[in-house]
């Protein structure tokens, strides 16, 4: 059996008064709560069912215009990725040989410009 603190509170905790309080006005949100529960949750339900129902009825077929519009574009995008591996290959070369071109002038002097004459 505990013994001292019967009847007060915990440090921290606050304090709920368990009085009768109104036991109509507790009735009346307990209906409430239930009423709106059994409207709500059928109303829910359905709603749910018939959006899964018309989205699985959805079939899109393409006309063959479309879809040789569609093998154009892929292809003219395969065309595309070609000519930018291209640039790049070219511009690969091109940094090496300027690499080289620095390394293999390294320990010579630049040439000094004379623009007065």
């Amino acid at each position: 059996m505990m013994q001292g603190n019967a009847g007060q509170g915990v440090a921290g905790i606050p304090q709920i008064s368990v009085s009768g309080g109104n036991p109509a006005a507790t009735y009346r949100a307990l209906v409430s709560q239930r009423d709106i529960l059994g409207v709500l949750l059928p109303m829910s339900i359905a709603f749910s069912r018939r959006i899964s129902r018309r989205s699985a009825k959805v079939e899109v077929v393409l006309p063959p215009e479309m879809s040789e519009r569609m093998a154009q574009l892929e292809r003219g995008v395969e065309s595309i990725a070609i000519e930018v591996e291209r640039t790049s290959e070219g511009q690969r070369f091109v940094t090496q040989v300027l690499v080289a071109r620095s390394v293999a002038r390294e320990g010579q002097a630049d040439p000094v410009l004379n623009f007065n004459r």
